[in-house]
């Protein structure tokens, strides 16, 4: 499992999940210590080292004895002893103190509590997104989001693959990974809406209709399935499949003692309405043969209430109504037909004891009523001699069972197929690609009193998963090692490759062989059975119950596959052969192998269903017409299953795969129980202690030199932005950084580099955030200024056009750099305060300015123009706020005609606001600029040589400013008289007409380089959003 974006998993990276994250640079010794317990224990009685639970879980276990004797390791790498003692006691402790969830390096190891704990839902969803594993205690959605998040950055397919006996919690944690992706994508998209909508809606339908109560788990999978998810860049889920294996058809007709058929019948009878009991002739459960002899209830359950939940899902995948109808019609007609008997006439031949019941079964199906009745009581043969040479051969009341049995399963086995591929029609995958991710949810082993067909192909495919988890966990990465010219000791594991031949070899295998038999005609199971014996008698996965009766035995997982507690001693059976197991020895009961291989529906029956009137049940049989009559024989259900299993190895190799290992506590569903000796077994044959020592003993990460280099090249001056030299030393000198000695923290393969515990991973990965977060605030911070610098020189260029004709200019305000805060009052801190409280931000220009009050006396202020207002601020030891003029009460901009630094700011009924700034021209510009955005009307800028003032409120006009112009004096010169102030301007800085030539030249050779156009024309509408509106978009950003 990635722990981490860009870094590969399985046999590739991802180390121990939960490890603690050490802070700062991470030495050796540190390193060391964290895979041992501290000391700390010694002071937990003087209340030093104490580490509550949550912390705990966070630093992955590794904090000291006590800690471990109370709640165990959340990580079971880091267990102080690697023994069989210690890794069950672990289990053990998590499990009474309801942690359900522990590590073993990349991979999760799930026990099943059989009682609901509450650590689901949308508030823990969210404290697992975007984190890494080793942030948070173990759990199913750490196995999700890293599957989530190594899909994303690696651009590489994901599988989930959760393994386990029945009745360990496969389903339900398949079902939290899928609650987990559907929450963190991304919502609001018509068709990625959708696809959630269908993958949620599938689960409880398929439910319904694969699932079942067993001795061992009330809500077992009946079926296997391999869920995709396909998702587009953004990580969008954008189509999907899913993909159905064997469909336990054989729980229609028998249910051993305590368990139930398939959810769905009982659903239907408990949550029927009138309606559907008239439509549907429905009775009590005890009246149909398929149920009467089940289980009709589960402590806890309500199937009224799961059948309304399974209509809604049906309305979630968007099946009709009308269809829905049908669907319950097939069902009701499969618990109808297991109440057709037959007897026998004085010939011996097939004779219907109550038809009227199949009167009934053709009307629910809309069927002609005596084609059905024929199809149940003969069979018509057609000879080999002559094409078309047909005749009727009437059934023994064994083989009308016989068909009876195949109507029903033939009929509930094309209605769940239908159910399958409706969903994947309406999520069907997108052509232009992406990315998937994969679930499996599968049968886990089983071993019952009796064995058949059906538990051979369920302990065949975890047969495989287990081959599976063997090569991408322990074989590979000790070949790796070995490749890349790693010191190593080889681990010993039990290798169950000699089991899946004896099942799957060609020419001479089991499934071979039963096929071989199959499709002979004259084929029996015991002509089978003896072939068998006679081809595989020396494979020692394969043995006769005779040779132990009463007896088990078996060795230690690293020499062969150990005894299961949970089956019984094989007895002397001449019907019988055992597979010794990767979980165990399991008898299997040869009776019936023959014809559950050849999942026979005769061609009777099937064009009795064609000639239905509903639509809907004619469709569940699209090879059938009755013109036509195909001569090819259907491949059987072994071969069918076979190259299923290959095409899904086949995927599960392409993909990198995440793996999930459930445990089932106790047998008897007890909650919190914890069984020694069951654990015990499933530990083994799951080589969980192997695992641990090759993650001990191994490198939890290695990447290939070029990776490695690039994805942490930030970390170090020296290799930042590019590394010249050769990138195995790049390597090094990024490691030297966290002052790792080579021989211990880490080594060089030939192509790889080899780190040998997590936690330098973890540093590096937040040294990488660090330096990422730098490099963005240095990025945003030059693009920022960028955008602000072309911002004001846009604006500073627009000033030309607003004072063309009615004012001179000073010849520093042609062509200036227009700053904006040119006291720096975005980063004083009292100023920020005080602009807050008024729920202000941003500060757009500020300057010192002589204000100019009522008796026309000048004042130092600083004059700022925010967002929303002017402000006039005090200086000196009172700095405060002195006044605040909203820009929607300005209703007037007044200046002079001559080159001087006076404004007046009409405002609506309060008295103006009369300063002289140096940066006038950029004020002003910036004002207007602003309040584009924010008034209906800018008001019009308005120059004259005199200037009345409104010096106190509700007043007329008293105050005046009076410009004139002298050409003799330097500097401006100022006389008060009354309420009048007399200003004399010089001209010694008067911009001449060859400034503003050589001001308009510079800008357009400036245009003619970049391609650009002149400035628009100051407006004044507040729909454009200002004249710079496609400007200030990205300066506010």
């Amino acid at each position: 499992m990635s722990a981490f974006p860009g870094v590969r998993s399985h046999t590739e990276n991802g180390g121990p999940a939960s490890s603690p994250r050490p802070q700062g640079k991470v030495t050796p010794a540190s390193l060391h210590d964290t895979a041992k317990p501290s000391s700390s224990a010694s002071n937990s009685k003087k209340g030093k080292g104490k580490v509550d639970k949550a912390t705990y879980e966070m630093m992955g276990g590794g904090v000291g004895a006590a800690q471990v004797s109370k709640w165990g390791v959340a990580d079971m790498v880091m267990l102080p002893q690697v023994t069989e003692e210690a890794l069950l006691d672990n289990l053990d402790k998590r499990l009474r103190n309801r942690d359900i969830y522990s590590y073993i390096g990349p991979v999760l190891i799930s026990t099943n509590p059989y009682t609901p704990i509450d650590i689901y839902g949308k508030a823990v969803i969210q404290r697992y997104q975007g984190r890494y594993p080793y942030e948070n205690p173990p759990h199913v959605y750490a196995v999700a989001e890293s599957a989530y998040r190594s899909m994303l950055f690696e651009r590489e397919d994901q599988s989930i693959i959760i393994s386990g006996e029945s009745g360990s919690g496969k389903t339900e944690n398949s079902k939290k990974i899928m609650e987990y992706i559907s929450a963190v994508c991304r919502s609001g998209v018509e068709r990625v809406d959708y696809v959630k909508n269908i993958f949620l809606g599938s689960n409880p339908l398929l439910e319904a209709f694969g699932n079942a109560k067993t001795v061992r788990n009330d809500n077992s999978s009946r079926f296997g399935k391999y869920m995709v998810m396909q998702f587009n860049r953004r990580g969008e889920p954008i189509g999907g499949h899913v993909e159905q294996y064997l469909l336990e058809k054989s729980r229609i007709i028998h249910q051993l003692p305590g368990e139930r058929n398939f959810h769905i019948f009982y659903q239907l009878l408990a949550g029927a309405s009138k309606q559907d009991i008239s439509d549907y002739k429905l009775m009590p459960p005890e009246s149909f043969r398929y149920l009467k002899d089940s289980e009709f209830e589960i402590a806890g359950w309500d199937d009224a209430k799961e059948a309304s939940e399974t209509r809604k899902a049906m309305d979630l995948v968007q099946i009709n109504k009308a269809d829905q109808h049908a669907i319950f019609s097939v069902v009701a007609a499969v618990l109808h037909v297991g109440n057709v008997e037959f007897k026998a006439d004085p010939k011996g031949n097939a004779l219907l004891v109550n038809p009227d019941q199949v009167d009934l079964i053709a009307n629910i199906l809309q069927v002609p009523s005596e084609l059905l009745k024929k199809a149940l009581t003969h069979r018509t043969v057609t000879t080999t001699a002559q094409r078309g040479s047909r005749y009727e051969v009437p059934l023994s009341v064994a083989s009308a069972e016989f068909t009876r049995e195949a109507l029903a399963k033939g009929l509930y086995g094309r209605l769940f197929n239908y159910l399958v591929q409706h969903i994947n029609k309406s999520i069907k995958m997108d052509e232009s690609g992406g990315f998937i991710i994969g679930v499996l949810d599968i049968y886990g082993f089983e071993i019952f009193g009796k064995n058949s067909f059906e538990q051979l192909c369920i302990n065949y495919v975890n047969e495989k998963l287990q081959q599976i988890f063997i090569e991408l966990t322990l074989k590979a990465e000790q070949e790796e090692y070995r490749k890349e010219g790693i010191a190593w000791e080889d681990v010993d594991y039990f290798n169950n490759q000699q089991c899946v031949l004896l099942i799957e070899k060609k020419p001479i295998g089991i499934f071979a062989l039963l096929d071989e038999e199959t499709l002979l005609g004259k084929g029996t199971d015991a002509t089978f059975l003896r072939k068998m014996y006679q081809n595989l008698r020396t494979n020692v996965h394969l043995e006769q119950p005779e040779a132990r009766p009463g007896g088990r035995g078996g060795k230690s997982l690293a020499g062969a596959p150990p005894a299961s507690p949970s089956s019984s001693s094989h007895q002397t059976n001449p019907t019988c052969f055992v597979v010794k197991h990767y979980a165990g020895d399991v008898q299997y009961e040869s009776e019936g192998f023959i014809e559950k291989n050849k999942d026979t529906l005769f061609r009777d029956l099937m064009l009795a269903m064609a000639q239905s009137s509903l639509e809907f049940v004619q469709n569940l049989f699209p090879e059938v017409t009755a013109e036509s009559e195909s001569k090819k024989r259907p491949p059987t259900l072994a071969t069918q299953f076979r190259a299923q299993v290959g095409a899904l190895m086949k995927s599960l190799y392409s993909c990198n795969p995440h793996y999930i290992r459930c445990i089932k506590p106790n047998s008897d569903k007890r909650a919190l129980n914890f069984d020694l000796e069951l654990t015990k077994h499933q530990v083994r044959y799951l080589g969980l202690l192997e695992n641990i020592r090759v993650r001990r003993a191994g490198y939890a990460y290695r990447q290939e030199f070029d990776k490695f280099l690039a994805r942490y090249k930030m970390i170090t001056k020296s290799t930042w932005p590019v590394w010249k030299g050769e990138v195995k030393d790049g390597c090094r000198e990024i490691l030297k950084y966290l002052n790792i000695i080579e021989s211990e923290g880490f080594q060089f393969g030939k192509t790889k580099v080899f780190v040998r515990l997590p936690e330098v991973i973890y540093e590096l990965e937040e040294q990488r955030m660090r330096r990422l977060e730098d490099i963005a605030t240095v990025i945003q911070k030059e693009w920022r200024a960028h955008q602000a610098r072309k911002y004001l020189m846009e604006l500073r260029e627009a000033a030309m056009a607003i004072y063309s004709g009615n004012k001179r200019r000073r010849r520093q305000s042609v062509n200036p750099n227009f700053r904006g805060d040119y006291l720096r009052l975005k980063s004083d801190k009292f100023v920020e305060q005080q602009l807050a409280r008024l729920g202000e931000s941003k500060i757009l220009f500020a300057d010192s300015t002589q204000k100019i009050n009522r008796r026309m006396k000048a004042q130092e202020r600083v004059f700022v123009i925010s967002e929303k207002a002017v402000y006039n601020l005090a200086v000196g030891k009172k700095r405060r706020i002195k006044r605040r003029i909203p820009l929607t009460s300005i209703i007037g901009i007044r200046l002079s005609t001559f080159c001087d630094g006076y404004l007046v700011l009409k405002v609506k009924n309060e008295v103006d606001w009369v300063g002289e700034l140096v940066r006038k021209t950029e004020a002003v510009t910036v004002l207007r600029d602003q309040m584009a955005k924010i008034v209906d009307e800018v008001p019009p800028l308005e120059c004259d040589t005199t200037l009345n003032v409104t010096s106190k409120k509700g007043k007329v006009d008293k105050n005046q400013l009076r410009f004139t112009e002298n050409p003799a004096v330097a500097y401006n010169a100022t006389q008060r008289k009354g309420g009048v102030l007399n200003i004399t301007v010089g001209q010694r800085d008067a911009a001449t007409d060859d400034d503003f030539r050589s001001v308009v030249e510079f800008k357009r050779m400036k245009d003619q380089r970049s391609g650009g156009s002149k400035p628009a024309a100051a407006g004044t509408s507040k729909g454009g959003g200002g004249q710079f509106a496609h400007l200030r978009a990205n300066f506010e950003k």
